[in-house]
């Protein structure tokens, strides 16, 4: 299948180098490039949008009225009736949408999808996104939160979910440093850490399991008999790990969005429209 980017900045440079391992790549198009070039070659069947957030809406439409299947960069938009045309556009002319929240097609996460049962009932998650950089024209829920929302949607519905919003640190206006509070858990993002962390937590009645994509081993699970007034090593533990490489969950990304157009699973386009629904409306 012949395939066209559209963006070659930060994160479109970061996906053309796994495009070819699934589709021919046919042209890469930057802010100078002509689109009617690609809008016009019928040999094309879909593209990439890896562009500014503000720009998804008015491409990813374009695209859809030419024909083209679409692979977006998140947001798929900032405002969810936005999201709503776009997919009704996309169904109106059978095509397919798919929205890169990368982190949803990491392999450690869908292995603890599989297990998260071994810890019991599930009872609080902790979300956790700290590293410096990059300001931007957008603030910390859209940069990072945005990504942890679509995990958490992974395990339970967000749409059932009523979240808070706490600022804590800004620039330029704009929120560098928050946490989103819900019932079950809480999500914290900054960029203004000295370093980098990244770590999910699932705490459940029999124990955690936790994903640290940034150590030498990706899972976690430690099972544990909760003892009156006992500490480790008198509690009853058991730990467990694993390990999946998630350097390249990207190419994991551009993997679904072939199987999406041969039809070997569903386009995430209604866990997008939730995630711009919530974040517009906080």
């Amino acid at each position: 299948m012949k395939i066209s980017l559209i963006g070659n900045g930060y994160w479109g440079s970061k996906i053309k180098k796994y495009i070819p391992d699934f589709f021919e790549l046919r042209y890469v198009a930057d802010s100078k490039f002509d689109r009617n070039v690609i809008w016009n070659d019928k040999s094309i069947s879909s593209v990439i949008v890896a562009t500014p957030m503000e720009t998804h809406y008015s491409i990813i439409k374009e695209a859809l009225l030419h024909g083209k299947h679409v692979f977006s960069e998140k947001p798929i938009t900032l405002y969810e009736d936005e999201s709503e045309k776009l997919k009704q556009i996309a169904s109106d002319n059978g095509l397919q949408i798919g929205v890169d929240y990368t982190h949803t097609f990491a392999r450690s996460l869908h292995r603890i999808l599989e297990l998260i049962d071994i810890i019991g009932n599930l009872e609080f998650v902790e979300m956790n996104t700290k590293h410096l950089g990059r300001f931007m024209d957008f603030d910390v829920y859209w940069l990072l939160a945005s990504h942890y929302l679509s995990v958490l949607d992974m395990f339970m519905d967000i749409d059932l979910i009523d979240f808070k919003f706490e600022d804590h640190l800004y620039y330029n206006n704009l929120c560098t440093d928050g946490s989103i509070i819900f019932d079950k858990g809480r999500i914290n993002v900054s960029t203004n850490f000295p370093g980098k962390e990244m770590s999910i937590v699932f705490y459940g009645d029999k124990g955690t399991i936790k994903y640290s994509p940034l150590s030498e081993k990706s899972i976690r699970i430690t099972l544990y008999e909760k003892l009156y007034k006992k500490l480790p090593p008198e509690l009853t533990t058991k730990d467990i790990y694993e390990h999946f490489d998630e350097s390249n969950n990207l190419k994991y990304a551009i993997k679904y969005f072939k199987d999406l157009l041969e039809g070997k699973v569903d386009s995430n386009i209604d866990r997008a429209i939730k995630i711009t629904r919530i974040l517009e409306n906080r």
